[in-house]
């Protein structure tokens, strides 16, 4: 009577693979959700980072300042003010890229991601050496806000390519 187990798992397999088998994507790369996810999750990475920073430059360079009359601004180190600027504005392409995607505009999602990815990346110069009144102050330490903007770089790669993949499938016959 009873098959033995060796038996049911060779037909199993045999079943198996007579049935065509899908094509397996990641679907956080190339789907439309993966786009949208990775573009909306960098974009608030960057949010976070960029509130980070400006605390960070605010509390500790400009504590007191305000009370005697002189501009925060003037004690903020220019690389640190560019770095802060290229985030904030890493965070605003990111939110304009997940509009688009949204809207499945994929070539202008595309092209603004790659816009977020570039910003983003270049907060990195946060760790060029400080200077100010022409004294160098040396390299800040790394905090946890250069942590998050390295969750934003990584998922604003990943919505770039996402986005990429959705405007190649939308000009073709390619699954969605």
């Amino acid at each position: 009577g009873t098959p033995d187990l060796c038996h049911l798992a060779v037909e199993a397999r045999a079943t198996l693979l007579k049935k065509p088998v899908p094509l397996l994507r990641p679907i956080m790369l190339n789907t439309e959700k993966g786009a949208l996810g990775n573009l909306l999750i960098g974009t608030i990475l960057a949010i976070v980072a960029a509130v980070g920073m400006g605390v960070k430059l605010y509390d500790h360079l400009c504590g007191g300042i305000d009370e005697i009359g002189l501009s925060c601004a003037d004690f903020i180190p220019d690389v640190a003010t560019a770095s802060f600027a290229l985030t904030v504005v890493a965070a605003v392409a990111g939110f304009a890229a997940l509009v688009a995607a949204a809207k499945k505009i994929w070539k202008l999602a595309t092209a603004i991601a790659i816009l977020a990815f570039v910003t983003v990346s270049l907060h990195f110069i946060w760790f060029a050496p400080w200077e100010l009144f022409g004294i160098t102050l040396g390299k800040p330490p790394f905090e946890w806000y250069n942590g998050v903007a390295i969750g934003s770089v990584i998922n604003y790669l990943f919505g770039a390519l996402a986005t990429f993949q959705m405007s190649k499938a939308a000009e073709s016959d390619l699954p969605k």
